[in-house]
């Protein structure tokens, strides 16, 4: 979760000041595959796959979820199905 932090919040940062960040692709994969395992991870390339899922960009075939939450717990313990925040963060 936090490599997610890191490489989603530096993004936004790298966009608010106008400075390009290239993600490190291999390090979105693997973000991917452990915090979101039910994204197809060849729907597109790591990095924009990754924004998508956490609301910062568009990807065909990832629909736009407010909702979106992460697989926190073991992926053992992981039930097959997409996590969704279930409590209301209090903003919108």
């Amino acid at each position: 979760m936090a490599v997610t932090e890191i490489l989603v919040h530096g993004s936004d940062v790298a966009r608010a000041l106008q400075i390009e960040l290239v993600l490190p692709s291999e390090v979105c994969r693997r973000a991917i595959a452990r915090v979101f395992p039910w994204v197809d991870g060849t729907m597109a390339p790591p990095d924009e796959l990754l924004l998508a899922v956490t609301g910062r960009g568009t990807c065909s075939g990832i629909p736009s979820d407010p909702h979106w939450w992460w697989q926190s717990a073991p992926l053992a313990e992981w039930d097959g199905k997409p996590r969704r925040r279930d409590v209301s963060t209090g903003w919108r």
